[in-house]
C-alpha cells in the first residue's frame, strides 16, 4: 500500500494510524518526496489536495482522505476538487466539512471522523494521574494574512494572543512550536504520545483555537481526564457536542483570513471566530470548580480506531 501524506506531522500519523488499524504494510511517502509514481490512498487537506493536483492526477489514488477547513481564495480552485473526487472516493473527517464540499458541487463518498492517536498507556492509567496546574494548552501556531497581506494578531489562528491573560488568572502551562508566545514552553514537533503526557499537566485543557477543520488535541485531552474549553466553532459544536466536561463559549466576533501560496498549499480564506476573552475566563472557572464526570465511553467510541476500518470497504 502506498501512502501519500501532506508535509504535515499530523496527517503522516493519520496515515501510518489507518495502515496499522488495517493491518496493511504501507509505505508512507511523505510531501515533498513524493512523485507522480502509482498511490493507493492520499491523506492532506483540502489546500494541499488542490496544490497537488497534478501530482494526484499522475498517483492516481484510489481514496483520498481530506480535512475541509473552509474556502478557497479562488473559487475556481474547487474546480480541482471536483475533478479529483469524481475519479476517487473522496473521504471527509466531519459532516461540516462535507456540508461545505457539496455546497461547491464536489462528491463526497462518506463521513469517517479521525481516531484517537494510541496512548502511550492505558486511558484509565493516565486519568488516574493528579494535575498539578490549571490549565494547560498544546498547540503550533499559525500566522496568516488579512485581506492587504498583513499579518494582524486577529489572523493567528490558534488563539495565542490570549494565552497571557489566562495566565495572568489560572496556573498553567501552554507548549507552543515556536519561541515567540510569551510564558510558554517551545517544543520541536512532539510524539502523540509526548503530548499526551503534556495533557496531564492541567486540569482544563483551555482550546483557544478560533478556526479548525477537526482539531484531535482537545478530543485527546477528553480522553486522559482533562475538561475541556473551547470557542464554539461548528466543527467543535459537532464533534465534541453532547460530551459532558466540554464547555462551550459563545463566539461574537469573526474575520476572514487568508494563505497565500508561501504557505505551501492552495491559496486559502479561513472564517476565524470567536467571543470574549472574560467571558473565556469565567468559563474556565466554572469548569475548574464544576464536579463533572466525563463521558468517557462516548468519547472513546465517537473517536475509535475503529473508524478506520471503513476504508477497507473502498479496496474490495
Amino acid at each position: 500500500m502506498i501512502v501519500q501524506a501532506a508535509n504535515a506531522q499530523s496527517y503522516v500519523n493519520i496515515a501510518g494510524h489507518i495502515c496499522r488499524v488495517n493491518g496493511w504494510q504501507c509505505d508512507v511517502v511523505r510531501k515533498p518526496s513524493y512523485s507522480f509514481r502509482k498511490a493507493d490512498f492520499y491523506v492532506g487537506s483540502q489546500y494541499d489536495v488542490a496544490y497537488d493536483y497534478l501530482f494526484i492526477r499522475g498517483a492516481k489514488p484510489r481514496v483520498i482522505y481530506m480535512t475541509v477547513e473552509g474556502d478557497f481564495a479562488n473559487p475556481a480552485s474547487w474546480n480541482k476538487l471536483r475533478v479529483i473526487c469524481s475519479d476517487a472516493y473522496c473521504v471527509v473527517p466531519t459532516k461540516w466539512g462535507k456540508d461545505i464540499m457539496e455546497e461547491h458541487w464536489v462528491r463526497v463518498a462518506e463521513v469517517v471522523y479521525h481516531a484517537l492517536p494510541d496512548p502511550p498507556e492505558p486511558f484509565p492509567t493516565l486519568r488516574n494521574r493528579s494535575r498539578p496546574l490549571d490549565i494547560v494548552y498544546v498547540n503550533a501556531y499559525y500566522q496568516f494574512l488579512d485581506e492587504w497581506g498583513e499579518q494582524i494578531p486577529a489572523c493567528e489562528r490558534k488563539g495565542w494572543r490570549w494565552w497571557q491573560a489566562l495566565r495572568e488568572r489560572f496556573s498553567g502551562l501552554g507548549f507552543v512550536n515556536v519561541d515567540k508566545v510569551p510564558g510558554t514552553v517551545t517544543y520541536r514537533v512532539p510524539s502523540e504520545s509526548y503530548v499526551y503526557y503534556l495533557m496531564l499537566m492541567g486540569k482544563v485543557y483551555t482550546n483557544l483555537s478560533t478556526h479548525e477543520g477537526f482539531g484531535l488535541n482537545p478530543i485527546m485531552a477528553l480522553a486522559v481526564g482533562d475538561k475541556v474549553v473551547a470557542w464554539d466553532i461548528e466543527p467543535f459544536r459537532e464533534l465534541l457536542g453532547g460530551i459532558s466536561g466540554v464547555y462551550f463559549v459563545p463566539v461574537n466576533y469573526s474575520r476572514f483570513c487568508y494563505a497565500s501560496i508561501l504557505y505551501g498549499i492552495e491559496p486559502a480564506k479561513f472564517l476565524f471566530q470567536w467571543g470574549d476573552i472574560y467571558t473565556y475566563i469565567s468559563t474556565v472557572e466554572r469548569a475548574l470548580k464544576e464536579s463533572v464526570q466525563i463521558d468517557y465511553a462516548e468519547v472513546e467510541n465517537r473517536f475509535s480506531p475503529r473508524n478506520y476500518l471503513r476504508f477497507q470497504e473502498f479496496f474490495k
